[in-house]
């Protein structure tokens, strides 16, 4: 887990000094930070340990697919135009909750 989480720490930098470069030249860079996606990949997960992480969310249930499309379609999206260097968790609230 340390190498994963260097590695998102690191990305979530770069992102930063990205926006700041690419910024003049009307680029946008932000990080969408999905927490657990119920996906195929992750269809291994014992339902109890989803659970757990449905729990602790404060949305109550687990990421979807959907959920992290729709994040990246409203970044894209013409409502995101002044939004940049952001890192933003799709993830129920999950960084978020004391659970």
């Amino acid at each position: 887990m340390a190498a994963h989480g260097t590695a998102k720490a690191a990305l979530n930098t770069f992102a930063r000094f990205l926006a700041c470069e690419a910024g003049p030249m009307g680029v946008r860079v932000n990080v969408v930070a999905p927490g657990f996606v119920r996906t195929e990949a992750g269809a291994h997960m014992p339902e109890a340990v989803q659970q757990q992480l449905a729990d602790r969310a404060p949305l109550g249930r687990v990421v979807e697919a959907d959920d992290v499309a729709r994040a990246i379609a409203m970044l894209v999206s013409d409502d995101a135009q002044f939004i940049t260097g952001a890192v933003v968790p799709v993830d129920g609230g999950s960084t978020v909750s004391r659970r």
